[in-house]
C-alpha cells in the first residue's frame, strides 16, 4: 500500500528486525547511498552499512535503535567504492505484524558539509580582510602623522638646504 512512498522518497531507508539489527529491506536511495544492489543489502546486519573500521562504536548506537549517537560525531556509510559518506539518522521502532522492525531513515550530508565548508571559508576570508582593512588603515593614520611632521619640518628648515633636502626627499 505505500510501497511507492518508500521507494520515491528522496532519503535512504532501511527496514531491520528491531531485535537482531538484520536487514530486511530496502529503498532504492539506500541502493544509492550504498552502491550496493537489495540482494546484496538485504540479510546482513546494520553495522555492514558503516566503517569496518568503527563496528564496536556503530553496534552500540545501533543497539539502542540509533538514538544514542553522540551530536558531536557524524556518522558514516559506506559505499561499495569505499567512500565514506556522512549520513544523519533518524529511527523509529514500528509494531509490524506482530514483530517489531527498526525503520531507518538516512540522509546524506555531504553537499551541506560542503556548503558549511564553503561558508567557513568566506568567513575566514571576510575576517581576514576586515583585518587586513584595519591594518591599512592603521598604517595610513602613522604615514598621515610622519608626512604632517614632515611638512612642519620644511617649514622649520627653510634655511638648511641639506636638511631641506632630506625632508623632501622623504615626503616624496
Amino acid at each position: 500500500k505505500y510501497r511507492a512512498l518508500v521507494e520515491l522518497a528522496s532519503d535512504a531507508i532501511f527496514v531491520a528486525d528491531a531485535e537482531t539489527g538484520i536487514i530486511t529491506d530496502v529503498n532504492r536511495k539506500g541502493l544509492e547511498l550504498t552502491g550496493r544492489a537489495a540482494e546484496d543489502i538485504v540479510g546482513l546486519h546494520l553495522v555492514s552499512l558503516h566503517p569496518d573500521d568503527e563496528s564496536d562504536f556503530y553496534r552500540k548506537i545501533i543497539g539502542k535503535h540509533y538514538k544514542s549517537a553522540p551530536v558531536n560525531k557524524i556518522l558514516l556509510v559506506m559505499h561499495a567504492s569505499g567512500r565514506r559518506i556522512p549520513v544523519e539518522i533518524s529511527s523509529t521502532i514500528l509494531d509490524y505484524g506482530g514483530r517489531k522492525i527498526l525503520q531507518g531513515i538516512f540522509r546524506d550530508i555531504t553537499q551541506r558539509m560542503r556548503i558549511d565548508e564553503e561558508l567557513q571559508k568566506a568567513e575566514r576570508l571576510k575576517s581576514a580582510s576586515l583585518l587586513a582593512g584595519g591594518v591599512a588603515h592603521d598604517f595610513n593614520n602613522l604615514l598621515t602623522a610622519i608626512l604632517g611632521n614632515i611638512s612642519l619640518a620644511l617649514h622649520e628648515a627653510r634655511d638648511d638646504a641639506a636638511m631641506l633636502k632630506r625632508l623632501q626627499d622623504t615626503e616624496a
